[in-house]
């Protein structure tokens, strides 16, 4: 179900700095836009301030807030950061993502693992957990009761957003979306 990231335009190619990607969120299709030089760490708050980065490359970018810890991944292009934090996760074990944004650089978001489904409400949660193990998924959690809504297990980072895009365009649900990390500013 995992391939290559899928581009703004649908193309499978190498992504470049400033490439664009697409998320489904519900029926509406989404772009954001790749950070080329951040990546996002999900056990941050645990790492010591002054800690080594976890991977060669790269360098602190900034305090860990809410469980999240910036990197700076070096020379910039979109490869780099998306390789930087696989990398990052294979030299750690930790969990690492791309950081993406909305036009305009505002509204950072990351991938920290898990892609929430939503399928028919007439499906039984029997007939949900078959689809599922059939896939070769597993349930973290079911967000409701009152819907057929789970959160399914994934790795941080691409891979998230890869298996959420290929899943709603299937048609086998009736949505499904990565569980993104998203940036809160207070006012």
């Amino acid at each position: 179900l995992w391939g290559s990231p899928v581009l703004a335009s649908g193309s499978k190619a190498k992504p470049v700095t400033g490439a664009s990607y697409y998320w489904y969120d519900g029926a509406r299709k989404r772009t954001i836009h790749l950070d080329p030089e951040l990546i996002a760490q999900f056990d941050g708050e645990r790492t010591p301030a002054k800690a080594a980065p976890p991977a060669p490359g790269l360098e602190a970018a900034g305090e860990a807030r809410g469980g999240v810890r910036f990197w700076k991944a070096g020379a910039g292009s979109a490869e780099d950061s998306i390789s930087a934090s696989a990398k990052a996760a294979r030299a750690s074990g930790g969990k690492f993502s791309p950081v993406f944004n909305n036009r305009g650089g505002r509204g950072r978001r990351a991938l920290p693992g898990g892609v929430i489904v939503t399928f028919d409400s007439a499906m039984s949660d029997e007939a949900c957990a078959a689809w599922i193990a059939a896939k070769g998924l597993t349930v973290q959690r079911k967000l409701t009761q009152s819907r057929q809504i789970y959160v399914l297990d994934t790795p941080a980072g691409m891979k998230s957003l890869e298996l959420a895009n290929s899943l709603h365009e299937s048609g086998e649900v009736e949505s499904a979306s990565p569980n993104w990390w998203t940036e809160v500013e207070t006012k």
